[in-house]
Protein backbone atom coordinates (compact mmCIF):
# COMPACT_ATOMS: atom_id res chain seq x y z
CA UNK A 1 0.00 0.00 0.00
CA UNK A 2 1.36 3.39 -1.01
CA UNK A 3 1.39 6.05 1.69
CA UNK A 4 1.52 9.19 -0.45
CA UNK A 5 -1.74 10.75 -1.50
CA UNK A 6 -4.05 8.68 0.73
CA UNK A 7 -5.96 11.74 1.87
CA UNK A 8 -6.25 12.92 -1.74
CA UNK A 9 -7.60 9.53 -2.79
CA UNK A 10 -10.13 9.59 0.02
CA UNK A 11 -11.32 13.03 -1.01
CA UNK A 12 -11.64 11.86 -4.62
CA UNK A 13 -13.90 9.07 -3.35
CA UNK A 14 -16.53 11.57 -2.15
CA UNK A 15 -19.87 11.15 -3.93
CA UNK A 16 -22.37 13.99 -3.48
CA UNK A 17 -26.02 12.98 -3.16
CA UNK A 18 -29.09 15.12 -3.89
CA UNK A 19 -30.07 18.10 -1.78
CA UNK A 20 -33.57 17.56 -0.33
CA UNK A 21 -34.93 21.05 0.34
CA UNK A 22 -33.21 24.16 1.64
CA UNK A 23 -32.94 22.96 5.24
CA UNK A 24 -31.42 19.54 4.55
CA UNK A 25 -27.73 18.78 4.74
CA UNK A 26 -25.63 17.64 1.82
CA UNK A 27 -25.03 13.94 2.33
CA UNK A 28 -21.66 12.58 1.34
CA UNK A 29 -20.52 9.03 0.83
CA UNK A 30 -16.84 8.19 1.19
CA UNK A 31 -15.51 4.67 0.89
CA UNK A 32 -12.03 3.20 1.15
CA UNK A 33 -10.31 1.72 -0.75
CA UNK A 34 -11.60 3.74 -3.65
CA UNK A 35 -13.18 2.12 -6.75
CA UNK A 36 -12.43 -0.04 -8.63
CA UNK A 37 -11.05 -1.77 -5.51
CA UNK A 38 -13.56 -3.39 -3.18
CA UNK A 39 -14.68 -0.98 -0.47
CA UNK A 40 -13.80 -2.11 3.05
CA UNK A 41 -14.78 0.99 5.03
CA UNK A 42 -17.34 3.76 4.71
CA UNK A 43 -16.93 7.12 6.42
CA UNK A 44 -19.81 7.91 8.78
CA UNK A 45 -18.76 11.34 10.00
CA UNK A 46 -16.28 13.47 11.90
CA UNK A 47 -17.59 15.17 15.03
CA UNK A 48 -16.06 18.03 16.99
CA UNK A 49 -19.38 19.52 18.11
CA UNK A 50 -23.11 19.15 17.56
CA UNK A 51 -22.75 21.51 14.60
CA UNK A 52 -21.24 18.61 12.67
CA UNK A 53 -24.59 16.81 12.71
CA UNK A 54 -26.07 19.67 10.68
CA UNK A 55 -23.88 19.30 7.61
CA UNK A 56 -22.22 21.90 5.47
CA UNK A 57 -25.38 23.44 4.03
CA UNK A 58 -27.01 24.15 7.39
CA UNK A 59 -23.75 25.50 8.77
CA UNK A 60 -23.55 27.87 5.81
CA UNK A 61 -27.12 29.06 6.38
CA UNK A 62 -26.89 29.65 10.15
CA UNK A 63 -23.15 30.16 10.56
CA UNK A 64 -20.66 28.08 12.55
CA UNK A 65 -21.58 29.95 15.73
CA UNK A 66 -25.31 29.45 15.23
CA UNK A 67 -25.43 26.02 16.84
CA UNK A 68 -25.07 25.65 20.58
CA UNK A 69 -24.52 22.46 22.53
CA UNK A 70 -21.88 19.85 23.20
CA UNK A 71 -18.36 19.84 21.85
CA UNK A 72 -14.98 18.20 22.41
CA UNK A 73 -11.86 20.05 23.49
CA UNK A 74 -9.21 17.33 23.24
CA UNK A 75 -10.10 13.65 22.89
CA UNK A 76 -8.11 10.85 24.50
CA UNK A 77 -9.71 7.44 25.17
CA UNK A 78 -13.03 6.26 23.72
CA UNK A 79 -15.33 3.38 24.64
CA UNK A 80 -18.94 2.34 24.38
CA UNK A 81 -21.93 1.09 26.33
CA UNK A 82 -24.48 -1.60 25.54
CA UNK A 83 -26.60 0.89 23.58
CA UNK A 84 -23.62 1.70 21.32
CA UNK A 85 -23.39 5.24 22.61
CA UNK A 86 -19.81 6.42 22.54
CA UNK A 87 -18.16 7.52 25.79
CA UNK A 88 -15.40 10.04 25.17
CA UNK A 89 -12.63 11.08 27.56
CA UNK A 90 -12.32 14.77 26.78
CA UNK A 91 -8.87 15.30 28.29
CA UNK A 92 -8.62 19.02 27.58
CA UNK A 93 -12.22 19.63 28.66
CA UNK A 94 -11.79 17.46 31.79
CA UNK A 95 -15.10 15.75 31.07
CA UNK A 96 -16.52 12.37 30.14
CA UNK A 97 -18.88 13.03 27.27
CA UNK A 98 -21.40 10.92 25.37
CA UNK A 99 -21.50 11.00 21.58
CA UNK A 100 -24.92 9.68 20.57
CA UNK A 101 -25.11 9.30 16.79
CA UNK A 102 -28.71 8.11 16.82
CA UNK A 103 -29.97 11.18 18.66
CA UNK A 104 -27.29 13.52 17.26
CA UNK A 105 -26.15 14.81 20.63
CA UNK A 106 -22.95 15.39 22.57
CA UNK A 107 -23.60 15.59 26.30
CA UNK A 108 -21.79 15.16 29.60
CA UNK A 109 -22.08 11.67 31.10
CA UNK A 110 -21.64 12.91 34.65
CA UNK A 111 -21.08 16.11 36.58
CA UNK A 112 -18.02 14.63 38.29
CA UNK A 113 -15.00 16.94 38.16
CA UNK A 114 -12.23 14.96 36.45
CA UNK A 115 -8.64 16.15 36.44
CA UNK A 116 -7.12 14.22 33.51
CA UNK A 117 -9.51 11.56 32.16
CA UNK A 118 -7.53 9.18 29.95
CA UNK A 119 -9.57 6.11 29.05
CA UNK A 120 -12.97 4.50 29.56
CA UNK A 121 -14.53 1.04 29.47
CA UNK A 122 -17.86 -0.49 30.49
CA UNK A 123 -18.57 -3.84 32.17
CA UNK A 124 -21.53 -6.14 31.53
CA UNK A 125 -23.56 -4.49 34.29
CA UNK A 126 -23.16 -1.14 32.59
CA UNK A 127 -20.75 0.27 35.16
CA UNK A 128 -18.36 2.79 33.62
CA UNK A 129 -14.63 2.77 34.49
CA UNK A 130 -12.61 5.94 33.87
CA UNK A 131 -8.88 6.32 34.51
CA UNK A 132 -7.72 9.72 35.75
CA UNK A 133 -3.97 10.24 35.33
CA UNK A 134 -3.69 13.25 37.64
CA UNK A 135 -5.81 11.71 40.38
CA UNK A 136 -3.89 8.40 40.04
CA UNK A 137 -7.04 6.34 40.30
CA UNK A 138 -9.87 4.74 38.36
CA UNK A 139 -13.38 6.09 38.95
CA UNK A 140 -16.32 3.69 38.68
CA UNK A 141 -19.76 5.09 37.84
CA UNK A 142 -23.26 3.67 37.66
CA UNK A 143 -24.92 3.61 34.21
CA UNK A 144 -26.70 6.82 35.28
CA UNK A 145 -23.44 8.63 36.05
CA UNK A 146 -23.27 8.42 39.85
CA UNK A 147 -19.87 7.70 41.39
CA UNK A 148 -19.89 4.19 42.88
CA UNK A 149 -16.28 3.74 44.04
CA UNK A 150 -12.67 4.54 43.27
CA UNK A 151 -9.89 2.06 42.49
CA UNK A 152 -6.23 2.69 43.27
CA UNK A 153 -4.47 5.66 44.83
CA UNK A 154 -1.19 7.54 44.79
CA UNK A 155 0.34 4.58 46.61
CA UNK A 156 -0.71 2.23 43.80
CA UNK A 157 -0.36 4.23 40.58
CA UNK A 158 2.34 6.48 39.29
CA UNK A 159 -0.03 7.28 36.44
CA UNK A 160 -3.32 5.54 35.64
CA UNK A 161 -3.57 5.38 31.88
CA UNK A 162 -5.42 3.06 29.48
CA UNK A 163 -7.65 0.30 30.81
CA UNK A 164 -9.79 -2.66 29.82
CA UNK A 165 -12.37 -4.75 31.67
CA UNK A 166 -12.29 -8.56 31.42
CA UNK A 167 -15.77 -9.58 32.52
CA UNK A 168 -15.07 -13.31 32.15
CA UNK A 169 -12.30 -13.12 34.74
CA UNK A 170 -13.86 -10.31 36.78
CA UNK A 171 -10.74 -8.22 36.38
CA UNK A 172 -9.75 -4.66 35.49
CA UNK A 173 -6.41 -4.13 33.73
CA UNK A 174 -4.78 -0.68 33.86
CA UNK A 175 -1.53 0.40 32.20
CA UNK A 176 0.87 2.55 34.22
CA UNK A 177 3.32 4.17 31.77
CA UNK A 178 5.50 5.71 34.46
CA UNK A 179 5.90 2.43 36.36
CA UNK A 180 6.14 0.51 33.05
CA UNK A 181 3.74 -2.15 34.24
CA UNK A 182 0.16 -3.39 34.03
CA UNK A 183 -1.86 -3.44 37.24
CA UNK A 184 -4.69 -5.93 37.65
CA UNK A 185 -7.65 -5.41 40.00
CA UNK A 186 -10.84 -7.21 40.84
CA UNK A 187 -13.88 -5.30 39.65
CA UNK A 188 -14.52 -4.44 43.28
CA UNK A 189 -11.16 -2.65 43.42
CA UNK A 190 -8.76 -5.10 45.08
CA UNK A 191 -5.24 -5.06 43.62
CA UNK A 192 -4.67 -8.67 42.57
CA UNK A 193 -1.22 -8.49 40.97
CA UNK A 194 0.88 -6.53 38.53
CA UNK A 195 3.37 -7.48 35.84
CA UNK A 196 6.07 -5.83 33.77
CA UNK A 197 9.04 -3.54 34.27
CA UNK A 198 11.05 -1.25 32.03
CA UNK A 199 12.99 -3.10 29.37
CA UNK A 200 13.07 -4.36 25.80
CA UNK A 201 12.76 -8.09 26.40
CA UNK A 202 9.42 -9.84 26.02
CA UNK A 203 7.11 -9.03 28.90
CA UNK A 204 8.92 -5.78 29.72
CA UNK A 205 7.59 -2.39 28.64
CA UNK A 206 8.61 1.16 27.89
CA UNK A 207 5.54 3.36 28.45
CA UNK A 208 2.70 0.84 27.96
CA UNK A 209 -0.54 2.38 26.74
CA UNK A 210 -3.62 0.77 25.17
CA UNK A 211 -4.87 -2.66 26.31
CA UNK A 212 -7.34 -5.02 24.66
CA UNK A 213 -8.29 -8.69 24.87
CA UNK A 214 -8.97 -10.76 21.77
CA UNK A 215 -11.73 -13.37 21.57
CA UNK A 216 -9.43 -16.12 22.87
CA UNK A 217 -8.46 -14.20 26.01
CA UNK A 218 -5.03 -12.99 24.94
CA UNK A 219 -4.06 -9.53 26.14
CA UNK A 220 -2.65 -7.15 23.51
CA UNK A 221 -0.58 -4.23 24.81
CA UNK A 222 0.53 -1.11 22.91
CA UNK A 223 4.14 -0.98 24.13
CA UNK A 224 4.50 2.61 23.03
CA UNK A 225 8.15 3.63 23.25
CA UNK A 226 9.33 0.14 22.35
CA UNK A 227 7.34 0.64 19.12
CA UNK A 228 5.69 -2.76 19.23
CA UNK A 229 2.57 -4.70 20.14
CA UNK A 230 3.00 -7.36 22.80
CA UNK A 231 0.68 -10.34 23.30
CA UNK A 232 0.44 -11.85 26.79
CA UNK A 233 -1.74 -14.22 28.73
CA UNK A 234 -4.33 -12.83 31.13
CA UNK A 235 -1.83 -13.52 33.92
CA UNK A 236 0.91 -11.49 32.21
CA UNK A 237 2.94 -14.31 30.66
CA UNK A 238 4.68 -13.25 27.44
CA UNK A 239 3.45 -15.04 24.28
CA UNK A 240 4.74 -13.08 21.29
CA UNK A 241 5.24 -9.62 19.85
CA UNK A 242 5.27 -7.83 16.53
CA UNK A 243 6.19 -4.43 15.19
CA UNK A 244 9.37 -2.52 14.58
CA UNK A 245 10.31 1.13 14.76
CA UNK A 246 10.16 3.07 11.51
CA UNK A 247 8.23 5.46 9.30
CA UNK A 248 6.93 2.98 6.71
CA UNK A 249 3.24 2.11 6.82
CA UNK A 250 3.74 -1.33 8.37
CA UNK A 251 6.11 0.01 11.03
CA UNK A 252 5.30 1.58 14.39
CA UNK A 253 6.59 4.66 16.17
CA UNK A 254 4.42 5.18 19.26
CA UNK A 255 1.38 2.84 19.27
CA UNK A 256 -1.33 4.36 21.43
CA UNK A 257 -4.50 2.28 21.55
CA UNK A 258 -5.97 -0.99 20.28
CA UNK A 259 -9.33 -2.50 19.33
CA UNK A 260 -10.77 -5.59 17.62
CA UNK A 261 -13.67 -5.88 15.18
CA UNK A 262 -16.16 -8.76 14.92
CA UNK A 263 -13.89 -10.63 12.51
CA UNK A 264 -10.84 -10.45 14.76
CA UNK A 265 -8.86 -7.76 12.94
CA UNK A 266 -6.64 -5.62 15.17
CA UNK A 267 -6.94 -1.82 14.92
CA UNK A 268 -4.02 0.33 16.05
CA UNK A 269 -3.61 4.07 16.53
CA UNK A 270 -0.14 5.56 16.71
CA UNK A 271 0.29 9.05 18.16
CA UNK A 272 3.12 9.76 15.72
CA UNK A 273 1.28 8.59 12.60
CA UNK A 274 -1.78 10.52 11.36
CA UNK A 275 -3.81 7.42 10.51
CA UNK A 276 -5.29 4.25 11.92
CA UNK A 277 -4.20 0.84 10.73
CA UNK A 278 -5.66 -2.64 10.57
CA UNK A 279 -3.43 -5.67 11.22
CA UNK A 280 -3.66 -9.43 11.12
CA UNK A 281 -3.08 -10.02 14.86
CA UNK A 282 -1.53 -13.46 14.38
CA UNK A 283 0.97 -12.59 11.67
CA UNK A 284 1.40 -8.94 12.63
CA UNK A 285 0.83 -8.06 8.97
CA UNK A 286 -0.57 -4.70 7.90
CA UNK A 287 -3.85 -5.18 6.04
CA UNK A 288 -5.02 -1.60 5.48
CA UNK A 289 -4.36 1.97 6.54
CA UNK A 290 -6.70 4.97 6.53
CA UNK A 291 -5.11 8.38 6.84
CA UNK A 292 -2.02 9.99 5.34
CA UNK A 293 1.67 10.57 5.75
CA UNK A 294 1.19 14.13 7.04
CA UNK A 295 -1.11 15.64 9.64
CA UNK A 296 -4.29 17.22 8.34
CA UNK A 297 -7.36 18.94 9.76
CA UNK A 298 -9.43 17.67 6.82
CA UNK A 299 -12.39 15.63 8.04
CA UNK A 300 -10.72 12.46 6.73
CA UNK A 301 -7.34 13.30 8.26
CA UNK A 302 -5.71 13.10 11.68
CA UNK A 303 -3.13 14.99 13.71
CA UNK A 304 -2.61 13.04 16.96
CA UNK A 305 -4.87 9.96 16.90
CA UNK A 306 -5.44 8.60 20.40
CA UNK A 307 -8.19 6.22 21.52
CA UNK A 308 -9.85 3.73 19.19
CA UNK A 309 -12.98 1.65 19.76
CA UNK A 310 -15.09 -0.73 17.64
CA UNK A 311 -18.72 -1.15 18.66
CA UNK A 312 -21.07 -4.12 18.20
CA UNK A 313 -22.08 -2.84 14.76
CA UNK A 314 -18.43 -2.71 13.59
CA UNK A 315 -18.36 1.06 13.63
CA UNK A 316 -14.85 2.33 14.31
CA UNK A 317 -14.35 5.45 16.45
CA UNK A 318 -11.00 7.28 16.51
CA UNK A 319 -10.22 10.14 18.87
CA UNK A 320 -7.91 13.01 17.91
CA UNK A 321 -6.29 14.91 20.75
CA UNK A 322 -5.15 18.05 18.93
CA UNK A 323 -8.21 18.46 16.70
CA UNK A 324 -10.63 17.72 19.54
CA UNK A 325 -12.89 15.43 17.57
CA UNK A 326 -13.99 11.86 16.89
CA UNK A 327 -13.92 10.32 13.42
CA UNK A 328 -16.28 7.41 12.71
CA UNK A 329 -15.87 4.77 10.00
CA UNK A 330 -18.07 1.76 9.31
CA UNK A 331 -16.21 -1.48 8.68
CA UNK A 332 -18.13 -3.26 5.92
CA UNK A 333 -17.96 -6.64 7.61
CA UNK A 334 -19.97 -9.62 6.46
CA UNK A 335 -22.21 -9.23 9.51
CA UNK A 336 -22.82 -5.58 8.67
CA UNK A 337 -23.63 -6.31 5.03
CA UNK A 338 -26.05 -9.03 6.11
CA UNK A 339 -27.82 -6.59 8.42
CA UNK A 340 -28.15 -4.12 5.55
CA UNK A 341 -29.66 -6.80 3.31
CA UNK A 342 -32.17 -7.84 5.96
CA UNK A 343 -33.17 -4.22 6.60
CA UNK A 344 -33.69 -3.67 2.87
CA UNK A 345 -36.02 -6.71 2.67
CA UNK A 346 -38.19 -5.32 5.45
CA UNK A 347 -38.72 -1.99 3.72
Amino acid sequence: MQDKGLIRKLIMAVLLFSLFGCSAAIQEKVVYPVPPETARFEWVGTYASVADFRGKFSQFMIGEGGVSGGFFAGVMGVGGDADDRLLVCDLAGQKLRVLDLANQTIENFTSYAFRNPIDVDVDRQGQVYVSDAAAKEVLVFSPEGSLVRTIGSEDVFKKASFLTVNDDLGRLYVSDPLANDIKVFSLEGELLFKFGQRGVEGGAFHVPQGLEFDSSGQLFVADSLNARIQVLSADGEFIRQFGERGTFNHQLEAPKDLAFDSEGHLYVTDSRKPSFRVFDPEAGQLLLMIGGSVTSDHKLGFTVPTGIYVDSQDRVYIGDLMLGRVTVWQYLSEAYKQRVKEAAKQQ
